[in-house]
């Protein structure tokens, strides 16, 4: 039975040049989307990329991107991170917890303002020719503040 387990706890936990590639992929994900790099940013991506939202609505890559687009415009010096909390591989298949921020400023009224966006997601990469690429993510939970004073959830990109 405990060699049983094992071998199960191997099969399903990333290979380290897998975990590798994919935090990498994560890296570069956030630093395609705070400099707003979004020829980057697609070649991080399959074709058939989407991501639902918590109220069930899907997005394309490319509402994704305008949606993006369009707030980090408002922004200034705005900084993304984007966190793996858990990783499973299962051949050319994986699945993170991962963990979304940003912080920047914006100015509204004449009056700078400081603002953080988060959420916790479940993305799922798949391995095409030999590389890592995010394919679908599913919002679980989003928090907006500003001035550190959380704001009621409005859904949508």
């Amino acid at each position: 039975m405990v060699a049983t387990l094992a071998l199960a706890l191997v099969l399903t936990s990333p290979q380290k040049s897998d975990e590798a590639q994919i935090r990498a992929v994560c890296d570069q994900l956030a630093v395609a989307t705070q400099t707003r790099n979004w020829t980057k940013l697609r070649s991080l991506c399959t074709p058939d990329f989407k991501q639902r939202t918590n109220d069930g609505k899907t997005y394309t890559l490319n509402q994704l991107i305008a949606g993006f687009d369009q707030s980090l415009k408002q922004m200034q010096y705005p900084k993304l991170t984007y966190k793996i909390l858990s990783l499973t591989t299962k051949g050319t298949t994986a699945t993170a917890e991962a963990y979304w921020g940003m912080t920047a400023k914006m100015t509204m009224r004449k009056q700078i303002h400081k603002i953080e966006q988060g959420d916790t997601e479940a993305d799922t990469f798949k391995k095409v020719n030999g590389h890592w690429l995010e394919s679908f993510v599913q919002e679980h939970k989003t928090s907006t503040k500003v001035d550190g004073i959380a704001v009621p959830q409005t859904t949508g990109v």
